[in-house]
């Protein structure tokens, strides 16, 4: 007796699994290209290194460029001087390194933005937090005055 005895028509067979024939090739117009093979675990680690070496490089540039300064100025008050040319200005200055020399900008400026009086005022060694009175020449009347910046010298 046959070995396809007991198929039924139109029904198509099991296919036979017993011999390891390689699959058929892969159209690669049809299926696209293979993944690429998987990169080596050295690779992961040189790759994970520089990824956690370039985030602290970020992080350090940051807090120094947005981190708390190490030296700060604020006004606390101005207003008009004996001369009236100049504006008196009280400003506090906190830092963090004392024993340094430092100096601040002062400026003024009048309603329409524009800078009417600056002057650079050095700030002695002392303590961390010191209030400076100075006197700010200024070309016009001024609506605002603030410290610019401070830095140690």
């Amino acid at each position: 007796m046959s070995t396809d005895a007991h198929m039924t028509p139109g029904i198509p067979s099991e296919p036979d699994h017993s011999s390891h024939e390689q699959p058929p090739e892969r159209s690669a117009e049809r299926y696209g290209r293979r993944a690429r093979p998987m990169p080596s675990r050295r690779t992961v680690i040189i790759g994970a290194v520089v990824t956690v070496l370039a985030g602290l490089l970020v992080a350090v540039v940051g807090y120094r460029n947005l981190g708390d300064p190490p030296i700060d100025g604020k006004v606390l008050s101005w207003g008009p001087a004996l001369d009236p040319h100049q504006l008196s200005v009280r400003f506090a200055v906190h830092r963090d390194h004392p024993d340094q020399r430092a100096a601040c900008v002062l400026r003024a400026r009048a309603r329409d933005g524009a800078e009417v009086g600056r002057l650079e005022i050095e700030v002695p060694r002392g303590t961390a937090d010191v209030a400076v009175t100075a006197e700010l020449p200024i070309s016009s009347p001024a609506v605002v005055a603030e410290v610019y910046s401070c830095m140690y010298r």
